[in-house]
């Protein structure tokens, strides 16, 4: 009876063991509430690097109100009234992101690659008195401007726990991710580079959208 009443006390302190989850153990916080695009581009460490940084007050205040019609409970679904307007709004962040990338002039490595080419080779005909080609010459040596060129943007919306607005297929060369918190000052701005076709351009693409000023005009 006595190795009985032992058996029975080794058994209930191995269940409660079992069931027992320690501190470390379980999943932290930030793990449960990153959204899932940020989750996603940060598994992708090989494909990606990222730069976090504050939302400027422009933009953070266009944000909000572009989520203000979409209940917290559910993100904004296609077809939606509500959802329609907070994607316009979020695809006039978009073009601006673009505008700002290609007023800078940044592009992809390819284009890179050719900008530079096209610079030796005027400085090369300057330095032997030649006269420069035209546009349409440079061209056709694969030294213009090609489709390829321009950096390809996405963007994404939302809370640290949900993606609300997703405009980005996952493998653009530049993917802004905005996540809204309560208090404006933990409300952060994540930028991902694709570490392949923007090798060349991050720094100065990051330059350029660090805490990006929105001009909503």
């Amino acid at each position: 009876q006595q190795q009985q009443q032992q058996r029975q006390q080794q058994e209930g302190s191995e269940k409660k063991d079992k069931n027992h989850v320690t501190k470390d153990e379980q999943p932290s916080e930030c793990s449960r509430g990153v959204s899932s695009i940020v989750r996603t581009l940060q598994a992708r460490m090989e494909d990606y690097s990222f730069l976090v940084c504050g939302i400027h007050p422009s933009l953070l205040t266009f944000l909000r109100q572009s989520l203000s019609s979409i209940p917290s409970s559910s993100p904004a679904k296609e077809g939606d009234a509500d959802g329609k307007r907070s994607e316009q709004g979020v695809a006039r962040i978009l073009n601006g992101v673009k505008g700002s990338l290609q007023s800078a002039n940044v592009m992809t490595d390819n284009g890179e690659r050719r900008s530079r080419k096209r610079a030796r080779r005027k400085r090369m005909k300057a330095r032997n008195g030649k006269p420069e080609e035209s546009d349409a010459d440079s061209d056709s040596d694969g030294g213009g401007c090609s489709s390829d060129d321009a950096v390809t943007v996405g963007i994404t919306l939302g809370t640290f726990h949900t993606d609300r607005v997703v405009l980005a297929k996952g493998d653009e060369d530049v993917i802004v991710c905005f996540i809204l918190d309560p208090l404006d000052i933990d409300s952060k701005q994540i930028t991902f580079m694709n570490r392949k076709t923007m090798k060349l351009g991050a720094q100065k693409a990051n330059a350029v959208l660090y805490k990006w000023v929105f001009k909503n005009n």
